[in-house]
């Protein structure tokens, strides 16, 4: 008789191969931790996938490209397989295009793997150490639909039916197969689609390699139960944390003040922090004051006091840069004010189609983003967000001219 729960763990997207982004101007010893994350990120699933007392690991796509990994992060990945195995956890790797393309050798295989590979949809079955017989439906990412009745037959056969595939999103999915379970990879980021009582859930990568691409890093813990209900519990690998943190600047700010307010942020992340964490500081307020800052050096300076303090620690987080845009959202009681910022707003919001034909000679010399922002926005249909950009680059061109007189 079959157990009533099957216990596994899903991730995707592993990437373990691949660099940590955005790693510029860092000292040796945060570059070495960093590249040492898919070690540690093993060693993670390893431990949930004990703690958790699961009956298979199972990744879905994307784990490892062996050409790009070395042979020391190659060594570490069949040990790591190996070992659980070892534990009587198989690991169950459904390869992706990429991965089918670069195929590893046999000789680097490890033992206790079951692969699921090839350009044409797969059934495979696996007994496991708890008795339950769970049947593998790979459906590889451009695939054809196969013979109905033989996936039919093949699907009746196990206690737990789960089909695997590296696409996220439910759009082209078979429905060929009672199911127990979808269990998709490829999108980098968690989701989770209900299709009657059948859950299709993509974990998401378990180690944010660059910004953005996902909040709190994590594997899923999947119960199935008979009677079609499916729980799906993160828990979290507590990595990588990227985060961007906004600082004031306004116009009765010193630099000294500024300085003192990134500190302190940088200070409170790096006594909270579980693990690393690369920071990007944000300047937002008066545009007036960031343009005249950036030309003087001001944000150059603060960054360099805090990489400075981050080496004297030997720690983490690792300041990656100060970002302004003057040219996002202003205060509306601005446009109301009796002086050249008020004035240069409302004539900027009223023509700037106008104002920009005065500015257009000077575009050239404007800085890169602001001047790649700037020509995007013309002939939309934004006029307000146009006309921010151009009274900054009146602004800039005002600066540029005290800068040379």
């Amino acid at each position: 008789m079959a157990p009533e729960t099957l216990r596994f763990l899903h991730s995707a997207d592993l990437h373990l191969d691949v660099p940590i982004h955005a790693i510029v101007d860092a000292p040796r010893a945060v570059v070495d931790r960093m590249a040492g994350l898919s070690s540690r990120l093993l060693q993670r699933i390893m431990e949930i996938a004990a703690s958790e007392e699961v009956q298979f690991v199972l990744l879905t796509g994307d784990v490892i490209d062996w050409r790009l990994a070395g042979p020391a992060l190659c060594e570490e990945w069949i040990t790591f397989c190996e070992t659980v195995a070892e534990q009587g956890i198989p690991i169950v790797w459904a390869t992706s295009a990429t991965e089918r393309a670069r195929p590893m050798p046999a000789a680097l295989l490890p033992r206790g793997v079951v692969f699921l590979s090839g350009e044409r949809p797969q059934v495979m079955d696996c007994t496991l150490r708890n008795g339950s017989r769970v049947v593998f439906v790979h459906w590889p990412e451009e695939a054809a639909i196969p013979d109905a009745d033989a996936f039919l037959s093949s699907g009746g056969e196990g206690d737990y039916v789960i089909a695997v595939r590296h696409r996220s999103g439910r759009e082209g999915l078979p429905g060929l197969v009672p199911l127990d379970y979808w269990a998709l990879g490829g999108g980098h980021k968690k989701q989770t689609e209900l299709s009657g009582t059948l859950t299709l859930h993509d974990p998401g990568t378990p180690l944010a390699r660059r910004p953005g691409e996902v909040d709190n890093p994590s594997v899923t813990v999947v119960t199935l139960r008979q009677g079609d209900t499916c729980d799906l519990r993160p828990r979290s690998t507590g990595l990588l944390r990227w985060e961007t943190i906004p600082l004031l600047v306004t116009d009765t700010f010193s630099e000294a003040e500024f300085l003192a307010q990134a500190v302190q942020e940088w200070e409170s992340r790096r006594q909270s922090a579980s693990g690393e964490a690369l920071l990007r500081f944000e300047a937002c307020g008066d545009p007036v004051r960031m343009i005249a800052w950036r030309r003087e050096g001001v944000f150059d300076r603060v960054l360099a006091e805090l990489r400075s303090r981050c080496e004297r620690d030997h720690g983490s987080p690792w300041p990656l840069g100060i970002d302004f845009h003057p040219w996002e959202e202003w205060p509306s009681e601005w446009l109301n004010e009796d002086s050249f910022r008020g004035e240069l707003l409302r004539q900027a919001f009223a023509a700037p189609g106008d104002l920009y034909e005065e500015t257009a000679g000077e575009v050239r010399d404007l800085p890169e983003e602001l001047r790649t922002e700037l020509q995007s926005s013309l002939g939309g249909d934004d006029p307000d967000g146009l006309g921010r950009l151009v009274a900054v680059a009146v602004l800039e061109r005002l600066r540029a001219a005290e800068d040379g007189s």
